[in-house]
């Protein structure tokens, strides 16, 4: 049986947490093998002025879920 679990969100569809999981896992293994190898300056390098260097993607996806107002997380 597969793990879900009831949401409020999307029309109450539940949400399937073994899939949930799969994908966490999935997106550690790829950072791990694609991320973690890369030097300092490879993460602060910018293609193009005005882009975004790996580093400042990161530091957005870390930070911008948190400054969402709480119903819309």
């Amino acid at each position: 049986m597969k793990n879900t679990i009831a949401t409020a969100k999307r029309d109450d569809m539940p949400v399937d947490l073994d899939g949930c999981l799969v994908q966490v896992k999935a997106s550690k293994d790829w950072f791990a093998r694609r991320i973690l190898p890369l030097s300092l300056d490879q993460l602060r390098w910018r293609p193009h002025v005005g882009r975004w260097s790996i580093a400042e993607c990161l530091d957005h996806l870390n930070v911008y879920p948190r400054a969402l107002p709480s119903k819309a997380r």
